[in-house]
């Protein structure tokens, strides 16, 4: 247990550190004022794209496709059951409509893409990062349909935006993969090369929003405090609670547990500073979940054993 807990430390400790880099590049000045946005984009438009196509491309055929029908379906339950909390719970913590999606959105889709696939790449491998990823597909069909709904100022989903370069890349791995169709070896190497970059600029984009915000203010706000427990702590705890009662694959329960323990997703600041509208919420649970992640993450990761 001890040796898991610090391995997990070290990982969510790293990316902590490309946080710490940009709240102090946003502080000194040393960017411009836009940056956030520039970031924003490149993260949608470039580094995410070639993650999601790297690792479908590489690992999707159909074999696993009938392998991993049950697994999409459980990530397909786990939405469900968590989606119906959020909801309800997003009521007490926020009146005005758009502040309450953001909590209905932050407790359903925590920071699997940004920080999850990172720790699972780096603590089960390759394999289990795959595993994940097939998880959270029908998670990542939520968070670029309704999950975009709920966060951008405008309220309408249409073809345009569901078919961003997030989704495509997915799309495009898919049917490379399944029908096994050859690519040049460069464009799998600039796709490796585009996604390492991933976990490292997402974090300097988050310590570069946290530092175009007074501290004090973001500090302050109990609701996010209250907010991050549940998403930190209880969501996961849950989970570990009904694995003990209820045996289940080992792999399935890793997934699990990783997904639930991620700090709030990045995406209540990417999708808001991409469309030029308030992060500040946003900023409020990053910085304050990310920072309780270092400790609770290698925690409920150490539990599950």
């Amino acid at each position: 247990m001890g040796q898991i807990f610090l391995n997990t430390f070290s990982q969510t400790l790293l990316l902590f550190i490309f946080m710490l880099t940009g709240f102090l590049l946003k502080r000194g000045k040393l960017l411009p004022d836009n940056s956030a946005q520039v970031l924003s984009k490149l993260e949608m438009l470039v580094i995410l794209p070639a993650l999601n196509y790297k690792v479908f491309a590489a690992n999707f055929n159909r074999a696993v496709l009938r392998e991993m029908g049950g697994t999409m379906l459980w990530g397909l339950v786990l939405l469900s059951i968590v989606f119906a909390l959020a909801l309800l719970l997003s009521r007490f913590f926020a009146k005005d409509r758009n502040t309450r999606d953001i909590y209905t959105y932050s407790f359903t889709i925590p920071n699997y893409g940004y920080v999850g696939y990172a720790l699972m790449a780096a603590l089960y491998g390759e394999t289990m990062l795959f595993r994940m990823m097939i998880f959270v597909l029908p998670i990542s069909v939520f968070t670029y349909t309704i999950g975009m709904y709920l966060l951008l100022p405008y309220k309408t989903i249409t073809w345009k935006r569901l078919l961003n370069p997030s989704f495509l890349g997915i799309l495009l791995g898919l049917l490379v993969g399944l029908f096994e169709i050859p690519m040049p070896a460069v464009i799998t190497q600039a796709a490796a090369s585009a996604s390492a970059c991933m976990a490292p600029l997402a974090m300097i984009l988050t310590g570069f929003v946290i530092g175009s915000q007074q501290i004090k203010t973001l500090l302050t706000d109990t609701k996010v405090y209250i907010a991050c427990a549940f998403r930190l702590l209880i969501l996961p705890g849950l989970a570990l609670i009904l694995f003990r009662m209820i045996p289940v694959p080992r792999e399935l329960a890793i997934i699990v547990v990783v997904y639930l323990s991620m700090p709030m997703g990045l995406n209540t600041i990417v999708f808001p500073e991409s469309a030029g509208a308030d992060s500040s919420v946003g900023a409020k649970m990053a910085l304050i979940s990310n920072v309780a992640g270092l400790f609770t993450i290698p925690l409920m990761l150490s539990l599950l054993g």
